[in-house]
């Protein structure tokens, strides 16, 4: 009985923290391979804040600055032609003693062109 309980509660806390719940935004962008590009995030509490979840394959840049706000910035590597995908996870809901969650997903579907 109380592997059985401690299934279900296991298989309950897996959908329940399911990235299902999450908001998904997804950005096609299309630029040439001389181009950078940036993303502004906007701003954040001191606790809250973005990574990113899946890095870019094809990038000389591709990464996260915090000012202001947060800003993403890619540039493809040179002689890359073709598709490329980051994506950033924003995170939010700190209480100062605890960890924020991923509150949004951020897909940013790059075209590189010549």
């Amino acid at each position: 009985m109380k592997k059985t309980f401690l299934i279900l509660a296991l298989i309950f806390s897996f959908y329940s923290c399911s990235s299902d719940d999450v908001n998904v935004t997804t950005e096609n962008v299309n630029i040439s391979n001389l181009e950078s590009y940036e993303y502004d995030l906007g701003g954040f509490g001191d606790e809250d804040g973005a990574r990113i979840s899946k890095q870019a394959e094809h990038y000389v840049i591709s990464e996260l600055k915090r000012n202001e706000t947060i800003v993403y910035t890619y540039k493809p590597e040179q002689g890359f032609y073709g598709s490329d995908l980051v994506k950033i996870d924003i995170i939010t809901g700190s209480d100062g003693s605890s960890s924020g969650s991923v509150s949004k997903v951020i897909e940013i579907k790059f075209n590189i062109t010549e």
